[in-house]
């Protein structure tokens, strides 16, 4: 015995036959309709949808019929469009003047960190837009420098300072033969956690002893 949703399915068929759309597929579950494939118009879609919510035993329908020509016109307007560019090899420059001589993709330092300045416009620019950036960064990045403690401990606490995540830290820095000691007092656990790795990340650190106090503990 045939049951409800198979006799519904064929008469779904067999409807789409009569309109003259041989490409279209339905599933039929608990008298939900999915209709499935394509059809030659918007038209034909829509007649074809209200024809099957019509049908005896038909609960609900999902129309997720393709129009045959929009789906040719998309076809053949992304044809030789490569719709996952590959900018692996663009490298780029953040000097504005080399990407321009040298017609590179130019890269914008990113936003500064900044704090309260009365005695000038209102804010002093730390890092990022500074004038001596080039200066710092050579610094503090630029493999094997600095050598001494002396120049470590400045370079530490430059980079703290220049930092976004612990420019406001209030954070005693002292160096013995390149192992350095971070000592105060902060308000979390993740500040004492962001110091200790930008002292790290400081060429010439051996190691970091993090002997922060944290604030409630």
């Amino acid at each position: 015995m045939i049951s409800l949703d198979e006799r519904i399915r064929r008469e779904v068929l067999r409807i789409a036959r009569d309109l003259g759309e041989d490409s279209v597929a339905c599933t039929v579950e608990e008298g939900h309709v999915n209709l499935e494939g394509s059809v030659s118009s918007d038209e034909q879609s829509y007649q074809l949808e209200a024809a099957v919510r019509s049908l005896p035993g038909v609960r609900a329908v999902s129309n997720d019929l393709m129009v045959e020509g929009f789906a040719a016109a998309v076809a053949n307007d992304m044809e030789g469009v490569d719709l996952t560019p590959d900018f692996t090899s663009e490298t780029g420059t953040d000097d504005f003047m080399e990407a321009v001589s040298e017609a590179e993709p130019y890269i914008p330092p990113t936003d500064p960190v900044v704090k309260s300045d009365r005695s000038t416009d209102g804010i002093e620019i730390l890092g990022g837009f500074a004038e001596t950036a080039d200066e710092d960064a050579a610094l503090v990045n630029l493999p094997g420098a600095p050598r001494g403690d002396d120049e470590i401990r400045e370079a530490v606490l430059s980079a703290l300072h220049r930092d976004a995540s612990t420019t406001d830290l209030n954070i005693d820095v002292e160096v013995e033969q390149g192992v350095v000691y971070l000592r105060g007092t902060v308000a979390t656990l993740e500040d004492a956690d962001m110091a200790e790795s930008v002292a790290a990340r400081v060429p010439g650190v051996e190691e970091v002893q993090e002997e922060l106090e944290v604030e409630g503990m």
